[in-house]
């Protein structure tokens, strides 16, 4: 009876199991311009509910950069956002650039607030430790509404996270799909 488990399975064909998800992919080598009105551009003239950005450094000095200028390109695109939601992390106690969570969270949430009028904008910094093990990738998750009040959540996972799609001089790969919100 040393019979391995996958030896009694029935597999199933490719078509019984179905499609799944349609997940784009876009890799950008370094120094390949990436055109961000096609990367989003299932966010034109689209009314976006929420924004969620996942991104351990989004706060960070250089990551705030970033963010702001992502930003502000899907909000060339879209006609409203209503909502931002921010999860950065703390960074390490001996960084050079340490920010206590609370002014990192103030720091971004100003930041947001100055560029982003009549848009409620959250910021959640999550401890160091806490979050190290748990919180490494990196995404976009945004929920749109269309004039019939259905919603679709666009996910945009990007491997090396923000800083890297906003600097065309780093390899990066983002991966897209939908989802019903």
């Amino acid at each position: 009876m040393n019979k391995f488990l996958s030896e009694s399975l029935t597999p199933y064909s490719l078509d019984e199991l179905g499609g799944g998800l349609p997940i784009e992919k876009q890799t950008f080598q370094s120094g390949e311009t990436r055109n961000y009105q096609q990367i989003f551009a299932d966010l034109k003239d689209v009314f976006i509910e929420k924004i969620i950005v996942r991104d351990p450094y989004s706060g960070s000095n250089h990551g705030q950069d970033s963010l702001l200028k992502l930003l502000l390109i899907i909000r060339s695109l879209a006609n409203t956002i209503s909502k931002i939601n921010i999860h950065c992390r703390e960074l390490h106690k001996n960084d050079d650039f340490y920010k206590s969570p609370i002014l990192l969270e103030r720091e971004v949430g100003n930041l947001l607030r100055k560029n982003f009028d009549n848009v409620l904008c959250n910021v959640k910094v999550h401890g160091f430790y806490e979050s190290k093990k748990n919180f490494h990738d990196r995404s976009l998750e945004i929920t749109v509404t269309d004039e019939t009040g259905q919603t679709v959540e666009h996910v945009y996972d990007l491997l090396g996270g923000i800083e890297k799609l906003m600097d065309s001089n780093h390899k990066t790969t983002i991966f897209h799909y939908q989802t019903n919100g």
